[in-house]
């Protein structure tokens, strides 16, 4: 027994409907500036530094009595210097005499 021929399956696509993303219509997000209370620096008044010297006590310097600083000659032996014997001293010889001219 023999089937039955059967129409074959064709899967026909479906028309689908096409997925468009339209945007959203978000709410614009718009930085308005804070109004910020405004930063004014005013000079602070400050006292005024007024240097005003200071009364020291003089600087008085009175000399400290010291012990005298006595140079005792300390005995030296004498200091001879030898004339020294290996440097004979040439005398200059004399200019000669001008030729009469």
């Amino acid at each position: 027994m023999t089937s039955p021929p059967t129409s074959p399956t064709i899967l026909t696509p479906q028309p689908t409907s096409p997925t468009i993303l339209t945007p959203q219509p978000t709410s614009p997000t718009i930085l308005t500036p804070q109004p910020t209370s405004p930063t004014i620096l005013t000079p602070q008044p400050t006292s005024p530094t007024i240097l005003t010297p200071q009364p020291t006590s003089p600087t008085i310097l009175t000399p400290q009595p010291t012990s005298p600083t006595i140079l005792t000659p300390q005995p030296t032996s004498p200091t001879i210097l030898n004339p020294p014997t290996h440097l004979t001293h040439h005398p200059e010889p004399p200019n000669p005499p001008h030729p009469p001219s």
